[in-house]
């Protein structure tokens, strides 16, 4: 039997790693708009940065969030852990793919000084289909957390081990 201690650890883990994650997501969107509207300029030389800061900040809560939830799932075998398991592999994997594949390509477009060509552009919005999928994914995930963490999980509940 898991100690009291224990049994809220992994979800207080989760919990503060998931809301890290999907408020900086969000916080990030309104920050860009409200800098772009508010002062071009600036946008144009902050937003990249802002971008890429949050690109390795989210790929660490990722990690965090990927082996909290792992390890809760095998210490407390229930289908919802599994579904926010499979959620945060989601958001993860959306996570990887810019930086990867497509931040250093706009970046050497931005330094070009051909952000406003249709090609950065197109990137633009691939980024956009990855970095809605992370908020959709986190979205579903705190929209289920609370029922993963009111309820330890019963034999009739539990998914198989």
């Amino acid at each position: 039997m898991q100690s009291s201690r224990t049994r809220y650890l992994l979800p207080l883990i989760v919990l503060l790693t998931w809301g890290l994650w999907f408020g900086a997501i969000l916080g990030l969107f309104l920050f860009v708009q409200v800098l772009f509207k508010t002062d071009r300029d600036v946008a144009v030389r902050a937003a990249p940065r802002m971008f890429i800061a949050f690109e390795t900040f989210q790929l660490v809560l990722a990690a965090i969030a990927l082996i909290a939830t792992a390890v809760w799932r095998l210490r407390v075998p229930r289908a919802l852990l599994t579904v926010i398991f499979v959620l945060f592999c989601i958001a993860s994997v959306a996570a990887i793919i810019p930086p990867i594949a497509i931040t250093p390509k706009m970046e050497l477009l931005r330094i070009a000084g051909q952000s406003s060509s249709p090609q950065f552009k197109a990137l633009h919005g691939r980024t956009m289909i990855f970095y809605m999928t992370i908020t959709i994914s986190l979205l579903v995930v705190g929209l289920l957390l609370p029922s993963a963490i009111a309820s330890p999980g019963t034999a009739t509940e539990s998914a198989p081990a």
